[in-house]
């Protein structure tokens, strides 16, 4: 049995992986097949998200509560923040939120397909291990950003009419914040031995992070330590520049603030590839 005869074995969705690898030739190591198992993989992990229906409608509904329960319900109590209405400075933050939650589950993939045996069949094909991760990875962004931009469409509900400026700058928070969870997620992923050991991690230490985001309320009148954890929290710099590019625009004409972006923004940068780099280390020992 041929390594691409055995991944069509368990999972319909690895037809199209193998049926691109065997369609480019003699040479299975070069640059187009690697591009054509990339594809496969991504448009595999996106079908995968499309037909859940029940998670995709979970996940949705995630963000639409927050906004109504504490945009809603605690706006009279808070006022206004930033000279925006506490529900319009909380949808940025949301936004964030929703794009955080899905890019950890939808990398949290990658243990499910060890389980069912679909990583094995995988690993075992001439592709490399690199770019089987780059689907994964492009999978998990592409479908993290489609529930960022659909909790972004909900701006006009809040009284946000953002101009194409500050779409397009929000838009390219969103796809730097799925990409940089996502690569987080991924190497928490290969790394777990169990589903139980990614839900642990995620109840236990992500939670914490997006409490402590500034996605729901300023910290500039907490404690100073818990401050001090904001300013080094991953999730924190996703959440300001998608809140400074969809309320201000980038940086706003503000050297400061500017700087601080520049600053969130090589962050995230720096923790991709990191992030990246670590997992796919780690992904190439997989047996």
């Amino acid at each position: 049995m041929t390594a691409t005869s055995m991944i069509t074995s368990t999972d319909p969705d690895a037809d199209t992986i193998a049926e691109d690898a065997g369609s480019v030739g003699r040479t299975p190591w070069g640059l187009r097949y690697e591009l054509r198992v990339v594809a496969g993989v991504w448009g595999r992990e996106t079908r995968r998200f499309l037909r859940a229906r029940g998670q995709m409608v979970g996940m949705l509904a995630q963000p639409l509560l927050l906004l109504v329960v504490f945009g809603v319900g605690v706006e009279g109590v808070a006022g206004a923040v930033d000279q925006h209405s506490y529900v319009q400075y909380i949808l940025p933050g949301i936004i964030a939120t929703a794009v955080v939650n899905a890019s950890l589950s939808n990398s949290s993939t990658v243990v499910w397909d060890r389980e069912f045996g679909f990583l094995r069949e995988m690993v075992v094909s001439p592709a490399s291990r690199v770019s089987l991760l780059a689907g994964k990875l492009a999978g998990s962004i592409t479908s993290s950003a489609l529930q960022g931009l659909f909790v972004l469409a909900l701006a006009p509900l809040t009284g946000l009419w953002p101009d194409p400026g500050r779409i397009v700058g929000t838009i390219g928070a969103i796809l730097l914040l799925a990409a940089s969870s996502s690569s987080i997620g991924l190497l928490m992923a290969v790394r777990a031995r169990s589903v139980r050991d990614t839900q642990g991690v995620l109840q236990i230490v992500v939670m914490p992070m997006m409490l402590l985001s500034g996605a729901l309320f300023p910290l500039d009148q907490v404690p100073a330590w818990l401050r001090w954890i904001g300013t080094i929290n991953p999730i924190g710099w996703g959440v300001d520049l998608v809140r400074c590019s969809l309320l201000n625009g980038i940086g706003g004409g503000d050297i400061a603030v500017c700087r601080q972006l520049a600053w969130e923004t090589t962050a995230l940068v720096v923790a991709l590839v990191v992030c990246l780099l670590a997992a796919a280390r780690r992904f190439a020992r997989t047996e």
